[in-house]
């Protein structure tokens, strides 16, 4: 994440927002990318959301720090 854009990969899923225009999700094993025009009154969650007071009321969530995973450097969040 870098401001608002941001970058998630999880399940060979990989989402890439640049913030402004629009959201990418790629689906590594089918081959396939769906682009959407960022709304940002449609209520999707962003990291921006899910760090602040999204889920403040209902969920109970701590950032572990960081970990190794192979070569990449992750934030595991619990």
């Amino acid at each position: 994440m870098k401001g608002t854009k941001y970058r998630v990969s999880f399940g060979g899923q990989e989402i890439f927002c640049d913030g402004t225009n629009h959201l990418e999700l790629m689906i590594k094993d089918a081959n396939e990318v769906t682009i959407s025009k960022l709304d940002a009154s449609s209520g999707m969650i962003t990291p921006q959301k899910l760090f602040t007071n999204f889920y403040d009321k209902d969920f109970l969530y701590i950032l572990n720090g960081e970990k190794k995973v192979g070569a990449r450097t992750i934030q595991e969040i619990e």
